[in-house]
């Protein structure tokens, strides 16, 4: 009997149920799972159906001639004007949905119909504008010397000397080596009108 209860609460607590259980249970779970990936696949399917049919609406009212749409759609179509236009707009945001993970049709719809958040405003101190301003001088003066610097360049190299140069002190890359500022997107953001 010692030896009994001793065993009952390793039994009780082991990781491993008995075979019988296991087998009950594995059942419920692949039941359980199996069902789940059918919803999933019923919902995804679901949706792009809802896509395909506003890819086809989109095509066949490219088709018509102004004021056709809407008598065509009433003579041939099952259903309203605003199903047909929540097809398009899932349609025409199919890598938004792709990309939001919607699980079905009303939330989809309610995703592409929901105003967009605009992020107010930051609080900036009055007196951070004026260092603001100071900053933004500065940096107005510095562009205002590197075209003079650069026009009296361009007087003395050559054409070609003259691109080398620009090109090799204005582009900006990458630690891959990837250029991600070219000397053409510097000489437009300082204004520069000459040729390089």
């Amino acid at each position: 009997m010692q030896d009994t209860l001793a065993q009952l609460p390793q039994k009780a607590n082991s990781k491993k149920p008995p075979e019988k259980t296991q087998v009950i249970r594995d059942g419920i779970v692949s039941e359980i799972n199996t069902l789940h990936s059918k919803n999933v696949g019923a919902a995804k399917s679901t949706i792009g159906r809802a896509i395909r049919i506003g890819q086809l609406l989109t095509k066949k009212k490219s088709t018509l001639k102004h004021g056709e749409w809407m008598p065509w759609l009433e003579k041939n179509i099952d259903f309203d004007d605003r199903t047909a236009r929540r097809y398009i707009n899932c349609f025409e945001n199919k890598e938004r949905l792709k990309l939001d993970s919607v699980s079905n049709l009303a939330d989809a719809y309610r995703l592409l119909t929901e105003p967009k958040r605009v992020l107010p405003a930051p609080q900036v101190d009055p007196a951070e504008f004026a260092e603001l301003d100071k900053l933004l001088a500065e940096a107005q003066h510095a562009f205002e010397q590197t075209r003079e610097a650069l026009a009296k360049m361009q007087g003395i190299l050559d054409p070609a000397a003259f691109r080398d140069y620009v090109d090799a002190t204005f582009t900006f890359r990458d630690g891959q080596g990837h250029v991600v500022f070219s000397s053409q997107d510097f000489l437009e953001l300082i204004g520069f009108k000459g040729d390089a």
